[in-house]
């Protein structure tokens, strides 16, 4: 259930944002009720924090899988940008779009995922 409810808040947090969704939206899209979701997560917080650490994790596999197969040549360069444009997840785009708007909050723990990601880019 706890990664059913991650699944369906990454695509609301995507559509909607931090601040435009609610724990409602998320207990009816996963057909409970609101209070159910206290016994898997602490908070909306929790649940956005996951779900971006869900979408980070995401990126670094795609990149981890790619990562061998480079020989660093700029036909090589190519084919990777086309096959992660194509392979992503249209929700995923929509989350880190929506990470410009996240509350002042997260921003420590976004800028950690970002460093993170950048060390397997190097």
């Amino acid at each position: 259930m706890k990664d059913k409810i991650i699944d369906n808040a990454i695509t609301l947090f995507s559509e909607k944002g931090y601040d435009g969704t609610t724990l409602d939206d998320i207990a009816k899209s996963v057909n409970i009720k609101k209070a159910s979701l206290y016994y898997h997560f602490d908070s909306k917080k929790s649940i956005y924090e996951q779900s971006v650490k869900c979408c980070f994790d995401y990126l670094n596999n795609i990149i981890m899988m790619n990562q061998n197969k480079s020989n660093y040549s700029i036909d090589a360069l190519y084919q990777f940008l086309f096959e992660f444009i194509f392979d992503i997840e249209e929700r995923y785009i929509r989350m880190y779009v929506q990470l410009s708007n996240t509350p002042e909050e997260f921003s420590g723990n976004i800028y950690g995922q970002i460093q993170d990601l950048n060390q397997i880019i190097k």
